[in-house]
């Protein structure tokens, strides 16, 4: 499958990704408005241990499933691919009674205690049907059939949007919240269920592996990378609930949408890095050269944006109110820490492809046991700022284990273009802010300026430009690519 297909398929789930944040962003813009600060903070907290609970639950399933389904429609054996939805729906079943009836003996060494019994029942059900959901999506991801995704988005996002909005005017508070996130993840199931049984149903082929097999080969996919997935996700979500714990509800809903300004920049990178991995499980070379030009990409696309967004994160966090301008230091200390997430997201991609479970398992630990020492330790010191350094260092420290772990399997880096990609942006930005620039004339400049260098650099050539651009539909990609072959014959 070439480069563009791949991309094409990217746009989908890019696509997807782009209405699910903007429909966040919108949401929580207007809850900023229609409620207050602490009732964010309650939700966002249930919401980020839910998170957790979720990525416990799915025992790595989620991930492990697709390199085998991926190759099961790759290789046409769709009977295989059924068994193994099938084990996957049946691991995940019984891991959330397993973990729902932990969570109702141990809740109140879990949850907070201000967090009332009604939200933690709504977390079990919120757990439940958001694990059926990313069971399903993967198994779309791998069948590349990722059109139908933004079209099921759009849909769930309307039900959330109504729901949450509705009744958290009729004073529901932070309930609402839950049961809005709840409606949009058990209608996205629901609409998945039915394209996949539109995708299955004209293939009647018999499975070569039985139920038990596909568990187990499942299981011993999964496993590997659910440990650093779960240490992952604790080190990235549970900062929310040590700054309520320790901060109170305020605070923790103010530092929940400022580290959701990161998470949507980086969006980007998250559905190239999604799409690519069912892709380089079924590819026998080149792996190493297509996940760095991912990387490349995924760089020029997004340094830009994490660099305007420190320059101007008050403007941003202001948008959503002026009791969240506050945010501005930490989420300046976040966006620091985009480089390093890219590139581990893609040396992790990479080495798992290749089942290089060690190095997926220690690159996870890399960034997880700092976060979660130093929340322990900056939170109490320095509140939101020092939850932000936390997250940051942690990055940085698994950026160097990813980088040795990229040299162990000879992979080749350009250290200088990632050098000169990430000082670029970022050394405009900061003259820019020297130089007291407003947003409306600076935003254009790191743009423009950064494509400029990018390209007289060589840091941007007419491959990457054409494989960026390849990404787009064909009615918009394909005419702007025949003018940038052209120019460049001239």
């Amino acid at each position: 499958m070439s480069r563009q297909i791949v991309g094409r398929k990217a746009t989908y789930l890019y696509l997807d990704n782009i209405i699910t944040m903007a429909v966040g962003y919108a949401l929580w813009f207007i809850l900023s408005k229609i409620t207050a600060v602490d009732v964010i903070g309650v939700s966002s907290t249930v919401i980020s241990l839910t998170l957790i609970f979720t990525t416990i639950v799915d025992l790595g399933v989620s991930q492990g499933s697709t390199r085998f389904i991926a190759r099961s429609f790759s290789g046409r054996q769709i009977g295989n691919a059924k068994t193994l939805v099938t084990a996957s729906l049946l691991l995940i079943g019984i891991a959330i009674l397993a973990c729902s009836g932990a969570i109702l003996v141990f809740k109140d060494w879990i949850f907070p205690s201000t967090i009332g019994s009604e939200l933690i029942i709504l977390s079990i059900f919120l757990l439940t049907v958001s694990v059926v959901y990313a069971i399903l999506r993967s198994v779309l991801i791998a069948s590349l059939e990722t059109q139908s995704l933004p079209k099921i988005t759009v849909i769930s996002s309307a039900c959330k949007i109504s729901v949450t909005i509705g009744l958290v005017l009729l004073g529901v508070g932070a309930t609402g919240i839950i049961l809005g996130y709840m409606s949009a993840f058990a209608s996205s199931a629901i609409l998945f269920s039915y394209t996949l049984r539109r995708i299955f149903k004209p293939y009647q082929k018999d499975s070569t592996i039985d139920l038990y097999q596909a568990c187990k080969t499942i299981l011993l996919a999964s496993i590997p990378s659910w440990a650093p997935k779960v240490l992952s996700v604790i080190g990235a979500r549970i900062g929310t609930v040590f700054v309520f714990a320790i901060e109170g509800a305020n605070q923790a809903g103010s530092y929940f949408i400022a580290s959701s300004v990161f998470y949507a920049i980086t969006a980007m990178m998250d559905s190239l890095f999604s799409i690519a991995f069912p892709v380089l499980s079924s590819m026998d070379d080149q792996r190493k050269r297509y996940v760095w030009r991912l990387i490349k990409i995924s760089l020029v696309i997004t340094l830009p944006l994490s660099s305007t967004a420190i320059l101007y994160s008050e403007e941003i966090l202001g948008i959503f109110g002026q009791g969240y301008l506050g945010m501005s230091v930490p989420l300046k200390i976040i966006l620091l820490s985009t480089l390093a997430i890219i590139f581990n997201v893609g040396i992790t991609t990479l080495v798992y492809s290749y089942g290089n479970y060690w190095y997926v398992l220690f690159i996870g630990i890399g960034s997880s046991a700092p976060r979660i020492l130093l929340y322990l330790i900056l939170i109490p010191l320095y509140g939101s700022t020092g939850a932000a350094i936390s997250f940051t260092i942690g990055s940085f420290v698994s950026f160097v284990v990813a980088a040795i772990a990229a040299r162990q399997i000879r992979m080749l880096i350009f250290w200088r273009q990632i050098a000169l990609l990430f000082s670029i942006p970022t050394a405009t930005a900061f003259v820019l802010d020297y130089l007291q620039v407003n947003y409306f004339t600076g935003i254009p400049v790191i743009f423009f300026l950064a494509l400029i260098l990018f390209v007289a650099l060589r840091l941007l050539t007419k491959s990457d430009i054409c494989d960026s651009l390849g990404i787009l539909p064909g009615r918009i990609g394909k005419p702007i690519i025949n003018i940038v072959e052209k120019l460049s014959r001239k």
